[in-house]
């Protein structure tokens, strides 16, 4: 798997901002990174109390109970899963909702790092598993709590619990009001398909951390993915998933289990960021982009960095790389696009951009400069969406939509994906493999893990060291193999071409 040089780990310095009459105010700048704004407000998003005379958000739940009874310090793996399950469990109660328990235990670690010690003193001492901080209520108070050790910024102070009960009941009760609405955001049946990004968008438009929030959703969706199957939790956590269990037959799957998913576009886009820079061009021809045979199954490899396209062409050679039926020559722009979406559906078929997924084309405007399509980077949640995006001689960018399509208003775009007549035409089958491929494929596991199932590296898991969000929860070896696979055929075309490139790079 492409480690790039720097494996990306979660972060070990809690990152919530919780502050005394502040609101948090979320925008996207030019590069695409998401930064929060505080100013001085008397919304109740953010806790507005005083240690004498509070002001309580009515939706604060000050007399919630979790059903956790361990006393253990530091908590550990273990026990933070169960915790995460009682608090959970609560939430259901009070909120009306599904909780899931995963998003719970992945977001306590994305803060307190994966094994629960990277501040001794806030979790070991404080009992404070999610950097809760803000003046302590009175109610809390009466619980044990107090002010602690002061945010290294000198911008305020953590919350000091007696116990992780305690922390827990304080952390779903609602005088944060981040927690109970990213979880009604991300939770959906309450185990193993939340929706993390949502989950983490909803925490970062509160206030509660101020971090980049694709770097920490990413982090958050492989500690989720570690919570329902990795071994080192379910050895030991009481009611935890044996990693070898299948629990999907999708490798991809995701809120759709269809061919046109299209999580698989949104991987491939992102392996072309930094392509045709300075090589912005309005002709189409896949000879611009590739010295393969159109005829043949392209991949990531087969297209050349210093090639010609725009953003059409763009939108296209992902496609093609993808394995989806593309038109012959490149014949298509932003109007045909929309135009065979909403009509004959051809290659396309108009999706409701409230739906609209990773992977998901955006086409706006007419031909030429007066149009635009870009490739969404993440679940469709309005102008600050990422977008991947071929519009000028920054060649393949991704940024948000309102700054890459600042022309085109997203009520005036089409949403669409491949079309059912636009069929996957690769084979994803290990049957099809030659024999120099299969040697290939198992020198490649041999380099990653030394033929270990369970092997961890950060992120990384298993035979092939995939990243834990491509396995989506499912740490089994048939599902590594599956996944593996289909990253191979989109990236590479053979494993043969992917273990010349691992021979030039150290990763694949």
């Amino acid at each position: 798997m492409d480690k790039k040089k720097t494996l990306i780990t979660v972060m070990i310095v809690p990152t919530i901002l919780l502050l005394y009459k502040n609101t948090a105010t979320a925008a996207f700048t030019e590069d695409g990174n998401l930064k929060v704004c505080l100013t001085s407000s008397d919304d109740n998003n953010i806790p507005t109390t005083s240690e004498s005379g509070e002001t309580i958000d009515a939706d604060t739940h000050s007399d919630v109970t979790i059903d956790y009874k361990e006393t253990a310090t530091p908590i550990g793996k273990a026990n933070a899963k169960k915790l995460a399950k009682a608090t959970a469990e609560t939430a259901s109660k009070t909120y009306g909702i599904k909780a899931d328990p995963g998003l719970i235990y992945a977001q306590w670690a994305q803060e307190s790092g994966p094994n629960f010690n990277a501040s001794p003193n806030l979790n070991n001492e404080g009992h404070n598993l999610g950097g809760l901080s803000a003046p302590v209520p009175d109610w809390l108070a009466k619980k044990g709590a107090k002010t602690g050790s002061a945010h290294a910024e000198g911008d305020g102070s953590y919350i000091y619990f007696p116990d992780y009960k305690t922390f827990a009941e304080a952390y779903i009760s609602g005088y944060y009001k981040a927690v109970p609405e990213a979880l009604k955001a991300g939770s959906k049946s309450g185990e193993k398909d939340a929706d993390v990004e949502a989950f983490c968008i909803t925490l970062k438009k509160h206030g509660y951390f101020t971090a980049d929030v694709s770097e920490y959703a990413n982090n958050v969706k492989s500690l989720y993915a570690m919570y329902y199957g990795a071994d080192d939790i379910a050895d030991s956590a009481e009611g935890a998933t044996d990693a070898t269990s299948d629990f999907s037959d999708d490798p991809c799957s995701g809120s759709s289990n269809t061919a046109t998913d299209s999580s698989d576009i949104a991987q491939n886009a992102e392996s072309f960021i930094g392509y045709f820079v300075g090589h912005y061009l309005q002709n189409h021809n896949p000879k611009l982009v590739s010295d393969r045979e159109e005829g043949n199954s392209w991949s990531v490899a087969d297209i050349k960095k210093d090639g010609y396209t725009d953003c059409s062409g763009f939108v296209w050679t992902v496609l093609k790389v993808s394995g989806y039926n593309v038109p012959a020559g490149m014949a298509w722009n932003t109007a045909t696009m929309a135009d065979d979406a909403k009509g004959k559906q051809q290659y396309l078929k108009q999706v409701d951009k409230a739906n609209a997924k990773a992977g998901t084309i955006v086409t706006a405007g007419g031909t030429g400069d007066a149009g635009h399509t870009v490739i969404l980077a993440e679940d469709w949640h309005g102008d600050e969406t990422l977008c991947y995006s071929m519009g000028s001689d920054d060649g393949v960018v991704k940024r948000a939509y309102k700054y890459v399509m600042a022309a085109h208003p997203a009520d005036t775009a089409t949403f669409c994906i491949p079309s059912s007549d636009s069929q996957k035409s690769g084979s994803s089958s290990n049957s099809s493999n030659t024999s120099a491929d299969e040697e290939a494929r198992k020198w490649i596991i041999q380099k990653e893990s030394g033929g270990q199932v369970k092997a961890t590296n950060g992120r990384y898991y298993g035979l092939y060291q995939l990243d834990l969000a491509y396995l989506n929860g499912d740490l089994s070896e048939s599902n590594q193999h599956k996944v593996a696979e289909s990253y191979m055929r989109s990236r590479y075309g053979s494993w043969t071409k992917a273990k010349e490139f691992w021979q030039s790079h150290n990763w694949w």
